[in-house]
C-alpha cells in the first residue's frame, strides 16, 4: 500500500498523541528509527518501537541527548500503518512526505471546521500534553510510566503537562457528534487509512464540516 500525505498525516498526530512526541522529534523520524517486533524473543517484545535522536545519524534531542526510545505499545491500531512506513523507505530517510509546515496548515484548518479552536489541542505541541493526560485520565499508564514515557526530568515538568482533570474539562467542550466520530476514527483507524490512501470514502460516517478536501 502507498500511503498519500494526508494519510500520512493522520498517523503523525495519532503517533505523536500515544508516544509523547515533540513534532520537532516526530518530523525528524527516519527509516531507522522505526524498529519493528520481535515476537520470537519473548512478549516484552512484541511492540514496535521508536529510537528518537538517531545518534547512527547524527541527531541529538532538545536536552542534547540520543538514542532515547519509546514503546508504541497500547495503540497497536498504529502497527500496520508503522510498518508500511518502515517498509518504503530506506535507513536513512525521512518516514514523511510532508513538512511540518504542511501539517500545521491542515491541522489548524480541520480544528476550525470542528469549531474547537477554543481547546488547548489546536496546536501540534499540544499532542504531547493530551497524550500524557490522557493515559493518566483513562488509567491507562501510571504516574511513573507517563514520566518515564515522556522522558521528562522533573515532577514540575510532568506536573505542567500531565492534566488529566482539564483534559476532561476540554474533552466536555467537544459537540457529541464530533466525539462519535472521534471514536470511530479510533476503532476504525487502520481501515481509515487504507481509505484514504486510495481516495475511497471512509468506513464511517464524515461530520459535514469535514466534508471538504482538504
Amino acid at each position: 500500500m502507498i500511503l498519500n500525505h494526508r494519510a500520512e498525516m493522520g498517523i503523525f498526530v495519532i503517533l505523536s498523541f500515544s508516544c509523547y512526541l515533540r513534532p520537532s522529534e516526530c518530523i525528524r523520524l527516519r527509516g531507522a528509527s522505526l524498529v519493528p517486533p520481535q515476537p520470537q524473543n519473548g512478549p516484552s517484545f512484541a511492540s514496535w518501537g521508536l529510537i528518537l535522536h538517531d545518534a547512527d545519524l547524527g541527531i541529538a534531542g532538545k536536552t542534547r541527548i540520543t538514542d532515547e526510545s519509546v514503546l508504541v505499545d497500547l495503540d497497536t491500531m498504529l502497527w500496520p500503518c508503522l510498518r508500511v512506513l518502515h517498509e518504503k523507505v530506506h535507513a536513512d530517510e525521512a518516514i514523511w512526505n510532508f513538512s511540518l509546515d504542511q501539517l500545521r496548515d491542515i491541522y489548524s484548518t480541520v480544528m476550525e471546521r470542528l469549531k474547537v479552536t477554543n481547546l488547548l489541542m489546536t496546536h501540534l505541541y499540544g499532542l504531547r500534553h493530551g497524550g500524557a493526560s490522557y493515559d493518566l485520565l483513562a488509567r491507562r499508564r501510571s504516574l511513573a510510566e507517563v514520566k518515564f514515557r515522556g522522558r521528562w526530568q522533573a515532577d514540575t515538568s510532568l506536573r505542567r503537562y500531565a492534566k488529566a482533570t482539564r483534559l476532561q474539562r476540554e474533552m466536555a467542550k467537544v459537540i457529541p457528534r464530533i466525539t462519535e466520530f472521534a471514536t470511530n476514527v479510533e476503532e476504525h483507524f487502520h481501515k481509515m487509512i487504507i481509505s484514504v490512501a486510495k481516495g475511497k470514502a471512509l468506513p464511517f460516517e464524515v461530520p459535514p464540516e469535514l466534508l471538504v478536501p482538504l
